[in-house]
């Protein structure tokens, strides 16, 4: 993968749809008129949509946000995401879309995408980017289907980087290196990320914090035993952290540990009914998780007293 910019991009930033949130609604004729007005906005979206020839766009983020500085000596986990204009809108109303169907003449897709660093003053930065996996030539895009491409910064490379903010451009350019029937464009975005000194004594949601990122790597690396003794030893020193309780329970999920899983989940309820009333309560994720892995085990092993929880089969 080559990380630099072509020199014919004019830098305007591509544009995505967010999701709405669910609404409940009452009976009452000012909100049969507020129906009335988003299903009148939701046709005209569609209108647009689909006057709106299909393009590829491309998305940049972190394996957890990271809405805080990255202290430098931590790793980094970006997903770049490339996806169907037109794709998040059709799986909400069912329309069947044009799909964009991108070849590469190259051995990867990963070829097409280029990602920049620059510091404050505008200066290219060269950092150690490691693509995790090497996906084929071809990619598909439609309602159901995107393109993922996950890199890594390793500890040691972030520990190398100067303290400050840094603008990371994303670039996806499909017009050279593909096949003549492949769609033609290019899309390009960008996010900013702070990189800081790690304070010498860490808060509980910190120490977290950085569990979590240090696992997210090692489950990049393909390296289970490291991610789980990284959350662990993180909930060692904050125990209450529902991130870290819930992260665990995921992990525990993908190595077929469903008992234990289950526990960690329940643990992370606990926590998060013990927050502060205006905080999330067990209605979260944490149970929501729970109550589905639950329902998956075999109706003997089902705990009939408790939503989430389980009962040992004997031998």
């Amino acid at each position: 993968m080559i990380w630099s910019v072509p020199s014919d991009f004019d830098g305007e930033t591509s544009h995505h749809s967010q999701n709405g949130k669910a609404m409940l609604w009452r009976p009452s004729f000012i909100n049969n008129l507020v129906l009335l007005f988003l299903i009148s906005t939701l046709q005209l979206f569609q209108g647009v949509a689909q006057a709106e020839t299909p393009r590829a766009t491309a998305d940049l983020s972190f394996v957890n946000g990271i809405s805080d500085p990255l202290f430098r000596g931590w790793p980094l986990v970006v997903f770049i995401d490339v996806r169907h204009s037109q794709g998040a809108l059709a799986r909400i109303t069912g329309d069947k879309i044009t799909p964009i169907t991108i070849t590469t003449t190259a051995r990867s897709w990963a070829h097409l995408v280029k990602l920049v660093v620059r510091n404050t003053q505008g200066v290219v930065q060269s950092w150690p980017f490691q693509l995790v996996r090497t996906p084929s030539n071809s990619l598909v895009l439609d309602a159901s289907h995107s393109g993922r491409l996950m890199v890594t910064l390793s500890p040691s490379a972030t520990a190398a980087i100067k303290q400050g903010k840094y603008r990371l451009r994303l670039w996806f350019d499909t017009r050279k290196e593909t096949t003549e029937a492949s769609w033609k464009g290019w899309a390009t975005n960008e996010v900013e990320l702070v990189i800081s000194e790690a304070p010498t004594s860490l808060t509980p949601e910190q120490r977290c914090d950085m569990g979590h990122m240090f696992a997210g790597y090692h489950v990049a690396q393909g390296n289970s035993s490291q991610a789980l003794a990284a959350l662990d030893s993180a909930l060692t020193e904050a125990p209450e952290e529902v991130l870290c309780l819930s992260a665990r329970a995921e992990l525990a999920v993908s190595m077929g540990k469903t008992y234990e899983a289950i526990d960690f989940y329940k643990r992370a309820i606990l926590a998060q009914n013990a927050l502060p009333s205006t905080e999330p309560r067990g209605d979260g994720v944490p149970g929501i998780e729970c109550r589905a892995l639950t329902n998956s085990l075999p109706p003997g092993e089902r705990d009939p007293l408790v939503e989430c929880g389980y009962r040992r089969s004997t031998p």
